[in-house]
């Protein structure tokens, strides 16, 4: 089954720029619903809050490659290609 989504940009920066995507025929985007699905006062408030300041330094300091964990296993053939 295919599906189709568009890339919305979230926030701008001066060192990264923020996106999400939104699957075609939905009213929000991704990160409007996981944010709509975990509200402030619910249970996950202390993880929500680890998550919000990530994406703050991220924000301030640039997407620097040591902020995410590599794709795949070594030798798995999964990877970004650079080019």
């Amino acid at each position: 089954m295919r599906q189709e989504y568009t890339v919305e940009l979230i926030e701008e920066h001066e060192n990264v720029n923020f996106y999400s995507r939104r699957l075609a025929g939905e009213e929000m985007s991704e990160l409007e619903a996981f944010f709509e699905k975990f509200p402030v006062g619910c249970e996950y408030d202390k993880e929500i809050d680890v998550v919000v300041s990530w994406l703050d330094q991220i924000a301030e300091r640039g997407a620097l490659e040591r902020y995410f964990r590599p794709e795949g296993k070594y030798g798995d053939g999964v990877g970004v290609n650079s080019n």
